[in-house]
């Protein structure tokens, strides 16, 4: 009897850390799949990729996405609390060679800025290229820019070609500000999995941390 409690009490203490173990890489799993999302961003603006997307949803064609001739290849991706299992990676239509200035780099539909009801690809303008939704229960907890502790609702990240470099944006009174040092990303596991912290830096460099 007493043998019979204490295999059942290691059994529970093997299961219970089994769990964590599974959860750990989870969350690692899924800050992974954030951070190649803004790599990828990085890497088709630099090289020009000329964004696709679905024309019709009904017959789920794709056609190349017009965008002016003089396009300056753009791409980013958009946080928020708010949506804290899902994240938005998008191309800015407006920013042309002639107008260096111009493009909010955001999705068309965040002109008044909510891009979650419109990111289906109905729309003949629609700049959302995918939304991605994390489904193993991780949540991003944090949209921090300059630092950890100052945390927005909102925020994004936007490359333009041909540099490497990470424009950091938020809203400021309904207007996209665009001249932060940093963005980080809180994203909390599942259990006691903790919470890791995905920092993007101006020079378009990635890194990813623990936190409490």
């Amino acid at each position: 009897m007493i043998v019979m409690s204490i295999f059942g009490i290691m059994s529970s203490v093997v299961l219970f850390r089994y769990n964590d173990f599974n959860a750990g890489i989870s969350l690692t799993n899924t800050v992974q799949e954030i951070a190649l999302r803004v790599q990828q961003a990085q890497s088709d603006a630099i090289n020009g990729v000329i964004p696709k997307y679905v024309m019709n949803p009904s017959s789920q064609t794709t056609d190349q996405d017009p965008v002016p001739g003089n396009w300056r290849s753009t791409y980013g991706v958009f946080f928020s609390t708010s949506h804290a299992d899902q994240f938005i990676y998008f191309f800015d239509r407006d920013r042309v060679a002639q107008r260096d200035s111009a493009g909010s780099g955001l999705v068309d539909q965040m002109d008044d800025p909510n891009p979650w009801s419109n990111c289906s690809h109905s729309a003949s303008r629609d700049e959302c290229l995918d939304l991605i939704t994390i489904t193993t229960g991780e949540e991003i907890i944090g949209v921090c820019v300059d630092g950890d502790t100052t945390c927005q609702g909102d925020a994004w990240v936007l490359f333009t070609r041909p540099f490497p470099d990470a424009r950091i944006c938020t809203f400021n009174g309904g207007v996209p500000m665009c001249t932060h040092g940093s963005l980080s990303i809180k994203v909390k596991g599942k259990g006691a999995s903790g919470t890791r912290l995905l920092t993007v830096t101006p020079l378009g460099q990635l890194s990813v941390s623990t936190i409490q």
